[in-house]
């Protein structure tokens, strides 16, 4: 940090990574220190940014946004190097990274290991999980669920992280004019804010969890995987995610707090609202002990009133990016809450503006029929529906609404009086026949005795 010596305050910042040197601050701060670097090593000429032609640092184009003033970042250099390095530069671009079918029939299989796998192919594949994995971390976080997927196989199926690989190539190809803007969207809230989301065991086993921390609405790190455990519930995957991003947001924060002290506040939003009840300091229960001890670092945070937890929309949140594969509209909303600009996003979205439009007019015409009318033709008025009229059609339609219920309730006593009769009938019926039976029995036994009997002249 570059600090005024009389005022402290600070008037620059200089990043350093190995042998790259980056200066922010105004230009003639900018000059002062380059002379000092120049007086002890030697250095290239300056290279300024500016809104006309993108600024490389570290393998991310910086451009400055003559509209707002913002900067944005991209890797579209660096993506076009991979296409030729791969021969894809005449690719059929998608609009979706990888078909989900792919990853679930992989990912029910997770243990399976591909017969004859050789040097060159693991090689290969681990190569392309590099090259993903450093588009993945700089600038375009639409990829992480992917590369995560990638780098979980690589050494069990090769031959798949290439195939997959070759398709998010032709992603990147159709995507490659996508920038991330970084700066202040609105008016200033002071506010730190880091996203969390699970997705809980897609696939059957353990779920996935991303974080999002972002500054002034703009996106300034983030971080995704698959959980280290198998988690019981939603609240756990999201409570563990919840803990990882608040990690996340520590990390970040300290060093904002050193550029800016006591100016930001942190907020942790998750879109559970169990889970953002616990951490907020929820009482819980007997059987939700366990997710309380798990929330212990989070709500000792809130307790402390470092943290703020709060309760965000699920349309809204913008971890949810990294947690799954996302639909391709939902892909590209959550694109453009990110802060990326590009012709693709804004031709897509105005394409789905304009289908929308175009089912709402149908509806409606469908809904109020329009009728032409002659020019200069005097409409007729619409008709005035008199408090007459109504009262008539409320009372006849109680009357029906009585009709048929006492109408209901006639037929319904009448079948009660048949259904008993015809018990009660029943019962007589069997009883006669039962009583007859015994008669015919007993009658029967009297001949015999009669008949079976000894005369008296007989003896």
């Amino acid at each position: 940090m570059v600090l005024d010596e009389l005022s402290g305050n600070l008037v620059g910042l200089l990043v350093t990574y190995v042998d790259d040197i980056l200066y922010l601050g105004e230009i003639h701060i900018v000059n002062a220190l380059h002379a000092f670097v120049l007086e002890k090593w030697p250095a290239s000429a300056l290279e300024w940014v500016n809104d006309k032609v993108a600024f490389r640092y570290l393998g991310v184009e910086i451009l400055r946004e003559p509209q707002s003033g913002s900067f944005s970042i991209s890797q579209a250099a660096y993506i076009a190097d991979l296409l030729r390095a791969h021969n894809l530069h005449d690719t059929h671009s998608t609009l979706l990274p990888v078909p989900r079918e792919w990853i679930e029939v992989v990912e029910a299989e997770l243990d399976a290991v591909e017969a004859d796998i050789d040097d060159e192919t693991l090689r290969s594949a681990q190569r392309a999980v590099g090259e993903a994995l450093w588009l993945a971390t700089k600038s375009r976080p639409d990829i992480l669920f992917v590369v995560n997927h990638m780098s979980s196989v690589v050494s069990k199926q090769p031959s798949h992280v290439l195939r997959v690989s070759q398709r998010l190539l032709s992603y990147l190809a159709g995507t490659c004019s996508m920038k991330l803007l970084l700066g202040p969207r609105s008016e200033a809230t002071g506010e730190a804010v880091c996203f969390t989301d699970a997705s809980y065991a897609p696939f059957g086993r353990r779920s996935f969890g991303a974080a999002v921390v972002t500054v002034e609405g703009s996106a300034v790190a983030w971080k995704a995987g698959r959980q280290s455990f198998v988690t019981l519930s939603v609240m756990e995957a999201e409570l563990y995610a919840a803990t990882q991003g608040c990690v996340l947001l520590e990390s970040v924060f300290s060093v904002l707090d050193e550029i800016y002290p006591g100016r930001y506040k942190r907020v942790l939003a998750i879109d559970n609202t169990s889970a953002a009840s616990m951490c907020s300091g929820g009482p819980g229960s007997q059987r939700t002990r366990h997710l309380k001890i798990r929330a212990a670092f989070i709500r000792e945070a809130v307790s402390e009133g470092r943290l703020e937890v709060r309760h965000t929309p699920g349309d809204l949140q913008l971890a949810d990016l990294a947690t799954k594969l996302q639909p391709r509209l939902r892909l590209w909303r959550l694109l453009s809450l990110w802060g990326f600009v590009g012709d693709r996003i804004t031709e897509i979205l105005n394409a789905f503006k304009a289908r929308l439009l175009s089912v709402v007019v149908v509806l409606s015409s469908l809904l109020v029929p329009a009728t032409g009318v002659k020019t200069g033709e005097k409409k007729s008025p619409l008709p005035a529906t008199g408090w007459e009229e109504l009262a008539f059609l409320l009372v006849l339609t109680c009357v029906a609404v009585i009709g048929v219920w006492e109408a209901s309730k006639a037929m319904f006593r009448s079948y009660r009086r048949w259904v008993k009769g015809s018990r009660k009938f029943r019962k007589l019926k069997r009883v006669s026949d039962i009583a007859s039976e015994a008669a015919k029995k007993e009658e029967a036994r009297w001949v015999d005795a009669a008949l079976g009997a000894p005369r008296d002249d007989d003896h």
